[in-house]
């Protein structure tokens, strides 16, 4: 589980918070339950708003066409093709953490961005000639096991090529979720206990 990676001013306070907390032994369970709880909700808003401050990068022109006609929707939304990503995402928490992360492998692709490197593959394409009726002299993909007439293969190499993948951290906290929320949940839970 790829931690998320709290970069802000607003960490040497909740850090002295925690402290004085663990000092003083204080049951943080509840605490970082909640804290745990808050980060899953700010990255539901990231996937929710496409990312936040500032957005993520739209997807291609070609690959959005692609994902609307596989859904044959005609909104297409970054990083949820299938939802597995999404709804991959878990939280865990103790007395001293509260983590939000993803175990699947492709999912650090997506946070952090980069090349993938795609080997030379072939591939056999099975076509069908129309002979008569309205598509007479037109050529078509047929499914190789499902067609029985006469067919021939066509056979293709695609040759190596890179995908850059751009940076869309979808497990990202705003400044706004860490002063507006995690930090005031520190501050609270101090007060009261």
């Amino acid at each position: 589980m790829q931690p998320i990676e709290i970069e802000t001013r607003y960490l040497d306070k909740i850090q002295e918070l925690m402290g004085q907390m663990i000092q003083q032994g204080k049951d943080m369970r509840p605490l970082m339950r909640r804290v745990a709880g808050d980060m899953h909700d700010a990255v539901e808003e990231n996937f929710e708003h496409q990312g936040r401050e500032p957005g993520w990068q739209s997807l291609s022109t070609a690959y959005a066409r692609y994902k609307a006609k596989k859904k044959k929707s005609g909104k297409s939304r970054i990083l949820e093709f299938s939802g597995r990503l999404r709804s991959s995402i878990t939280e865990y928490s103790d007395a001293t953490s509260a983590v939000v992360g993803t175990n699947l492998r492709y999912a650090a692709i997506h946070q952090f961005g980069g090349t993938i490197d795609i080997n030379s593959h072939s591939r056999r394409l099975t076509l069908k000639k129309y002979k008569r009726g309205r598509l007479k002299g037109k050529t078509r993909f047929v499914k190789d096991k499902k067609y029985v007439g006469q067919r021939y293969n066509l056979n293709l190499t695609i040759q190596a090529y890179k995908v850059q993948m751009p940076a869309r951290p979808f497990l990202k906290l705003t400044e706004i979720d860490i002063q507006n929320t995690i930090l005031r949940r520190f501050k609270d839970y101090w007060i009261k206990n």
